[in-house]
């Protein structure tokens, strides 16, 4: 065994000998002979496991030094290219190991006591307030798909990564289109244009944190622990990045579809309904009509589920009579609206009443996504010990916003 799989072993005996002990204790009553003697086992073998951790780490830090390289053992090797890509950096390689990645599970549930020095040091990210541990590349990736999973609208929308030593990114825009041509004679002098101007809207990745707290006896009967917090982590995560990009401000996170904003979907792209608690047909298809068709191949509804049921029930105008609404009849089809698909957000505006959205249809690809994959967990061994828990604090930054207004209308109540 090498070093880091010694601790594992070591601190495995440990548990069950705690486990003996706070047994009886609960009971409060002495070891019987049979768990005393257990008990002593379990403590020699980690006493024997200790001594030969000792002894390699000591072995380890002398063969370093004779090289003449540093006084520590390299913790991990950096993996070949891969699915990285090219441009990978050093550190990204180093993330995406099998080796840092065992690393990162005995640390999730040991915490550092689980870990040789050197690899304690290449896992932590050190801010101004403290050291963070660094997820492995992997885990970062398997979050970022559990949330596209449960998020409908970064399934539709343009995702881009910022690089790590980037504070955000600039997105060109076109704020004016030029003046129309003019017809000329050719020897005519040419009109020069100055109508046409460019702008910039930035996306900054904000940080979206949350905390929970598992049990110690779950970190010790679960495998893959790793996929118990994701899921949890991922669930939570994706709550908030939804309610964001359906009304976020843009103040500290994204910019949503259903706030008029002169850096996203403007208020020239709302179509006022006929009526202020009501929605007709007609309303539906002054929507649709008011966005430019280059737009239509890709355009898609998002609406709330209350809201849907009151569009589920107009009809068509006319003797027909018919429900616009196509109910999909196909697993994982989407349900249609006057030909587009309609996607269910609870997340969405769910009033019907005066100078509220109830509806939007777009080309969501115009919806761009940032985020920065340095996702960061924080263990907190001591805090809730008394109450045999271990806290976790997740953390990541993404930002969101519509980048072309003229891509979306939106359903306003008159």
């Amino acid at each position: 065994m090498n070093v880091a799989e010694m601790k594992h072993a070591k601190n495995e005996l440990i548990v069950r000998a705690r486990e003996i002990h706070e047994g009886a204790e609960k009971e409060q009553r002495d070891l019987e002979a049979a768990e005393l003697g257990n008990f002593e086992q379990l403590r020699q073998d980690a006493l024997a496991l200790d001594n030969r951790i000792k002894r390699e780490e000591d072995l380890l830090a002398m063969t370093s030094g004779a090289s003449g390289g540093s006084s520590e053992p390299r913790a991990f090797q950096a993996q070949g290219e891969g699915d990285l890509g090219s441009g990978a950096s050093a550190t990204e390689k180093v993330r995406a190991s099998e080796e840092f990645r065992s690393a990162f599970r005995r640390w999730m549930r040991f915490g550092n006591s689980g870990l040789t020095q050197a690899e304690q040091r290449a896992l932590s990210s050190v801010d101004a307030n403290g050291g963070y541990m660094m997820a492995p590349l992997q885990v970062a990736n398997d979050l970022i798909v559990a949330i596209n999973n449960r998020l409908f609208i970064r399934q539709l929308s343009t995702k881009l990564t910022i690089e790590a030593n980037a504070k955000s990114l600039g997105v060109p825009t076109i704020a004016t289109d030029p003046s129309d041509p003019d017809w000329t004679a050719e020897i005519a002098a040419i009109q020069e244009d100055t109508a046409m101007a460019f702008g910039r809207r930035d996306l900054t990745p904000y940080l979206l944190t949350k905390f929970l707290k598992v049990s110690n006896k779950l970190l010790r009967s679960v495998s893959n622990v790793e996929a118990v917090i994701n899921d949890r982590l991922a669930y939570k995560f994706a709550v908030a990045i939804e309610k964001a990009c359906m009304t976020g401000t843009g103040a500290t996170g994204p910019l949503g579809i259903f706030v008029a904003d002169a850096n996203g979907i403007p208020a020239a792209s709302d179509v006022a309904t006929a009526t202020a608690t009501a929605i007709v047909f007609d309303d539906l298809v002054k929507v649709k009509y008011s966005l430019p068709q280059q737009y239509w191949a890709k355009a898609q509804w998002v609406i709330n589920p209350t809201v849907g049921l009151t569009l589920a029930l107009v009809k068509e105008a006319g003797a027909t009579g018919q429900y616009i609404w196509r109910e999909s009849t196909r697993v994982g089809e989407p349900s249609t609206l006057l030909g587009h698909a309609v996607n269910l957000s609870a997340y969405a505006p769910n009033t019907v009443t005066t100078g509220l959205y109830t509806a939007i249809l777009g080309d969501f690809s115009f919806y761009w996504m940032v985020d920065s994959l340095n996702f960061q967990l924080k263990r907190l061994d001591e805090l809730y010990a008394i109450n045999s828990q271990t806290g976790f604090i997740g953390q990541l930054e993404m930002d969101g916003a519509p980048v072309l207004g003229d891509a979306f209308r939106r359903m306003k109540q008159a």
